[in-house]
């Protein structure tokens, strides 16, 4: 998870004595540690404190401290990467002045700890019975989605890979119409309760529609009256699954104004 300690990511020092696998070090050591951006294929966001080199769409490299048991396994736990993606590792160590690494590079996957729903406007927000906001029906306001990781920052090289959108009538609940909530500059969503594919903002696409981990979009608008309940979540990031934190209850939505308008002609009545 983005932004936690590594687990079960372990490193084994072994070397061949009579075809049985035997600990190469064992104790203290300094090692060689590479990460390289594979998804997205550039780096934002250091692994550790080893600095990105370059424009980050190559390895970046520096030296960690392990501890090697009895068996030549160390602990990679000390690991931390603050974002998104996936990275591809590889380790080098020098023993008795001779080099040796691991020429394969390991894909390591890491993902959002959860998905954030807020809307810049706070008269939007619904506040709860006597004491709801109002927001005129077909008024633009910025929707946002955020991705973040377990120390609540925001995860600059996410891209959303199937993210799913639910938009639910709340009030009215009886004799009421679904509206359609506008999310992106060319699709909507109507107020069914049902969560469906937004490939619009997916990264499969071929587009960056997450930018510094945010996706925004200023023209938002519900179409009718009443309030909604919106979530989130990416159905399959890197093969998880990352929901949202809550959902986001909007409303109440009030007409923009009444037209009044004649539905028959009047007609004068005969009069002396």
């Amino acid at each position: 998870v983005a932004a936690g300690n590594f687990e079960n990511v372990n490193l084994r020092a072994v070397r061949n004595v009579d075809n049985v696998c035997e600990a190469l070090l064992v104790g203290p050591q300094d090692i060689t540690l590479s990460y390289d951006c594979d998804m997205p294929d550039k780096c934002l966001t250091p692994l550790n404190d080893i600095a990105i080199e370059g424009d980050g769409t190559g390895a970046s490299s520096g030296s960690v401290a392990v501890e090697f048991d009895a068996a030549g396994v160390a602990r990679l736990n000390m690991l931390n990467y603050p974002d998104a993606g996936r990275l591809k590792l590889s380790v080098a160590a020098v023993v008795e002045g001779v080099i040796f690494n691991h020429s394969d590079q390991q894909p390591l996957d890491v993902y959002p700890s959860y998905l954030a729903l807020s809307v810049a406007e706070p008269a939007l927000l619904y506040g709860g019975t006597g004491s709801q906001n109002n927001y005129m029906a077909g008024e633009s306001f910025t929707f946002i989605v955020g991705a973040y990781g377990i120390n609540e920052q925001l995860l600059p090289n996410y891209q959303a890979e199937n993210p799913q959108l639910q938009v639910t009538r709340v009030a009215p609940t009886a004799d009421g119409h679904n509206g359609h909530f506008k999310y992106s500059t060319f699709n909507q969503r109507t107020s069914n309760g049902a969560f469906s594919d937004v490939s619009d903002i997916s990264s499969s696409t071929g587009n960056t529609h997450f930018i510094e981990g945010e996706y925004r979009f200023e023209q938002a608008y519900y179409t009718e009256v009443g309030r909604i309940e919106v979530d989130v979540k990416d159905a399959n990031f890197l093969g998880n699954a990352i929901a949202s934190k809550s959902t986001l209850t909007l409303g109440d939505f009030y007409p923009a104004y009444f037209k009044v308008e004649l539905s028959e002609p009047p007609i004068l009545a005969d009069t002396c």
